[in-house]
């Protein structure tokens, strides 16, 4: 049998986020970690938030991969409303919605950002921070159609949404979406972004959750911006990740 090393960053969050052995105890959950690893190796994902989603319960589901300190500050989760969380990860029911605490006006560039969400049913989901049209980001997924709004405009694509990772990301003056490697961008200028954090399952309208989405998140990330050519490998990191345990 060949064993895994794995990197401190795995090791780290094992032992944030591990409750009772629910994680540590879990071969397939390593390997899992170890793949997401890889994922954001190649995609240069160092700074932001990187949520797995691992481990069965709200307390695991809550850790920030890239930093996994039980604080607002270290971009942990924070549940609200109603949610169910299992091996397949973490349902929002109706106007629930998780707080990340990453703000895009101080912890986000409107020039290098990005967003990303998977879900596992072909259903509305949603997640970012907006005050008004002008000064958004925000990633919209429906089905037929699908958008990336950072500032006034925005790329859309349409695609099947239901298990693949939808990628929306900003570098310069150019946004793009990628679902499943499908890309659409678009040109795109925007100078100052919202002051209130971004939410999962709901899109923070001035600290009120707006377009909520009944949703099984799988995985989600925020941070710098992901180009083009490394969002196809990163796609298929996750993709492959959430395959390896049965998702």
């Amino acid at each position: 049998m060949i064993q895994l090393s794995y990197s401190p960053r795995v090791s780290n969050f094992v032992d944030a986020a591990d409750v009772s052995g629910n994680i540590r105890n879990v071969p397939l959950y390593l390997q899992y970690l170890h793949q997401i690893d890889v994922a954001c190796k190649k995609a240069d994902i160092t700074t932001g938030a990187v949520y797995p989603i691992v481990g069965g319960n709200a307390t695991s589901h809550s850790f920030n991969f890239l930093d996994p300190r039980d604080l607002d500050a270290a971009f942990r989760l924070t549940f609200k409303g109603t949610w169910t969380h299992d091996n397949q990860g973490a349902f929002s029911i109706n106007t629930a919605y998780a707080n990340t605490f990453i703000t895009p006006f101080v912890d986000l560039s409107p020039t290098d950002c990005h967003i990303s969400l998977m879900g596992s049913i072909n259903n509305r989901n949603s997640m970012g921070a907006t005050t008004t049209v002008t000064n958004r980001i925000s990633l919209q997924i429906a089905g037929n159609l699908n958008n990336f709004y950072i500032g006034a405009f925005g790329p859309e694509i349409r695609a099947i949404t239901a298990s693949n990772l939808c990628i929306g990301s900003q570098l310069g003056s150019t946004a793009y979406i990628s679902i499943n490697r499908m890309i659409s961008s678009t040109a795109n200028v925007t100078t100052i972004l919202p002051n209130f954090p971004i939410y999962i399952g709901a899109i923070n309208n001035g600290n009120t959750p707006g377009t909520p989405s009944s949703q099984n998140h799988q995985f989600c990330s925020v941070g710098k911006n992901i180009d083009m050519i490394k969002s196809k490998a990163f796609s298929h990191g996750i993709y492959t990740a959430q395959r390896s345990i049965g998702r």
